[in-house]
């Protein structure tokens, strides 16, 4: 990755918005939808070698709120944080990691919460997704896709739709 100053100059934002278009996007959203399983790190890879995965969220969940699109960009957050941070599913231990599973879990909820709140999702919204993520998912539960049926369900009662 390149210093620090060229990751986070001034233009960022504007610097990512204009290699999504060269990528052949109009939207960010277009650019996340053909990559429905990447992760941050990947899609920030892919950007270049300045780029840091927090500022694809960020560009992902800023455009959400223009758009009004928050609910959808903060399920597919979810999705993309889960699959990279719990890549053996809900609970599960890495072999060499001795980590509870509820602290894995729970860093992946705080890896998601954390830009939402930056992108301004009520405290008691972000409270409610982990509450019933917490209590719906099983072990092993690994996000398949963007129409993950747990994380539908999880945003269909934490998050109405028409919220």
């Amino acid at each position: 990755m390149s210093n620090l100053a060229d990751v986070w100059s001034p233009d960022w934002e504007k610097r990512l918005r204009e290699r999504v278009r060269a990528r052949g996007f109009g939207r960010v959203a277009d650019y996340f939808a053909a990559h429905p399983l990447a992760s941050y790190a990947e899609l920030a890879n892919d950007l270049g070698d300045d780029v840091a995965p927090i500022q694809v969220t960020r560009l992902q969940l800023s455009e959400a709120r223009q758009e009004g699109t928050l609910r959808g960009a903060a399920m597919n957050v979810l999705l993309r944080v889960i699959r990279a941070e719990l890549p053996n599913g809900w609970g599960r231990i890495p072999p060499g990691d001795d980590a509870e599973p509820d602290y894995l879990n729970a860093s992946a909820f705080a890896s998601w919460g954390a830009p939402m709140k930056w992108a301004g999702v009520p405290d008691h919204v972000i409270a409610a997704v982990g509450e019933r993520l917490k209590d719906s998912a099983t072990m092993g539960w690994l996000p398949r896709g963007t129409d993950d049926e747990l994380i539908t369900a999880v945003f269909d009662a934490a998050w109405p739709a028409a919220t």
